[in-house]
C-alpha cells in the first residue's frame, strides 16, 4: 500500500529530471540524516572520473582501469560459449538453438523495442563481482554523495532482426526516472562499432541550469516520455558522446541526462552488462 502511494503520488511530484545542484544536494542530505555517508580517499583516477561525471554526466574507461580483467574474461568467454560471435552479426551465429531463443524472446509482450534480456542464459555468479567492485562503488558513491547499493543488473542484447528501420523506445533520446540520485554502469561484452548500435549520451544535459538554454520537447510514447532525435540534434549535436569501443569498454552514465542507444544495422547486435546503483536508503528511489 505504502509503495503504491509512493509511486502514484510522490513520484510525479518529486521525479522530473534534469535536477539542479541544489535539489541533488538536498536529496543527499535528506538521505544521509540516518545513514551518514563518509567520503573515502580517492585515487587521482577516481577523483578525475567523479569530476567528469559532475561536469559532463558521463565518461568511459576500461576493465583494466577498474581491476576487472580476470572477471571480464570469464564473463566474455561465457557469452562466446552461448554461440554469440565477435563480429556482432547474427549471420555468423551457427547455434540454431540460440537463434531460436532470441526469436522467441522477441515475441514476448514485455520486450521493449530491440532489447532482450539474456539473464536466463548466464549465471549470476559471473556478474556479482562487478556489483561489488571497489573502484566502481567509490566512484558512484562519491558522485552521488550517499551510501549506495546495486539495485539492478542484467546482460542485454540490442538487435535489429526486423525490417523496421525506425528508431523506437530506447533508440529515441530519453531520461530515466529511477529517482533523483542514481547512476548506471555499462560494460561492452563485444566490440561495439556504429553498426552494432553504440550508446550515446548528450553531455551536460543532466544539469538543469545548463538545460535552461535549450528547448527540447518531450513526447509521450505509450507510458514513456521520449524526445525527438532531430529536435535534440538541432540544439545539442555538438554535445553528443558516441561510445564506440572494444569489448571491455566501461561507461558510467547519469541517465537523468539525455541518452539513447543507436539502432543497430540490419542483422547486427550489441551485448552489454548493465548495472544500476542507487542510494542505500531507498525512500527517494522509484525503480520499477
Amino acid at each position: 500500500m505504502i509503495g503504491s502511494l509512493k509511486h502514484r503520488i510522490l513520484r510525479p511530484i518529486i521525479i522530473n529530471p534534469p535536477y539542479s545542484d541544489f535539489y541533488r544536494n538536498l536529496a543527499s542530505k535528506f538521505l544521509n540524516i540516518r545513514n551518514s555517508f563518509t567520503k573515502t580517499e580517492l585515487s587521482e583516477f577516481e577523483k578525475s572520473r567523479v569530476n567528469e561525471l559532475k561536469e559532463d554526466g558521463c565518461f568511459s574507461t576500461n576493465i583494466e582501469q577498474l581491476n576487472l580483467k580476470d572477471q571480464f574474461e570469464r564473463l566474455s568467454n561465457e557469452v562466446l560459449k552461448l554461440g554469440f560471435t565477435k563480429s556482432g552479426n547474427f549471420k555468423d551465429i551457427k547455434n540454431e538453438k540460440l537463434l531460436e531463443y532470441v526469436k522467441t524472446k522477441m515475441r514476448e509482450n514485455d520486450v521493449k523495442g530491440y532489447k532482450i534480456s539474456l539473464s536466463g542464459l548466464i549465471s549470476q555468479n559471473f556478474i556479482k563481482d562487478y556489483t561489488q567492485n571497489e573502484k566502481i562503488k567509490k566512484i558512484v558513491s562519491n558522485y552521488l554523495n550517499v551510501n549506495i547499493k546495486n539495485t539492478y543488473f542484467d546482460i542485454l542484447l540490442d538487435h535489429n532482426l526486423t525490417e523496421n528501420k525506425e528508431s523506437t523506445e530506447t533508440q529515441l533520446f530519453h531520461r530515466d526516472h529511477n529517482g533523483i540520485l542514481f547512476l548506471k554502469v555499462f560494460i561492452y561484452l563485444i566490440d561495439v562499432n556504429i553498426e552494432n548500435g553504440p550508446y550515446s549520451y548528450v553531455k551536460r544535459t543532466h544539469n538543469k541550469k545548463y538545460m535552461r538554454k535549450f528547448d527540447v520537447k518531450k513526447i509521450k510514447i505509450r507510458k514513456n516520455y521520449r524526445y525527438n532525435n532531430d529536435n535534440v540534434y538541432d540544439q545539442l549535436k555538438q554535445n553528443e558522446m558516441i561510445f564506440k569501443g572494444n569489448k571491455g569498454t566501461v561507461v558510467f552514465s547519469d541517465t537523468t541526462g539525455l541518452h539513447r542507444g543507436y539502432l543497430p544495422q540490419r542483422d547486427y547486435y550489441r551485448i552489454l552488462l548493465s548495472m544500476t546503483f542507487e542510494p542505500e536508503n531507498s525512500f527517494l528511489t522509484f525503480t520499477d
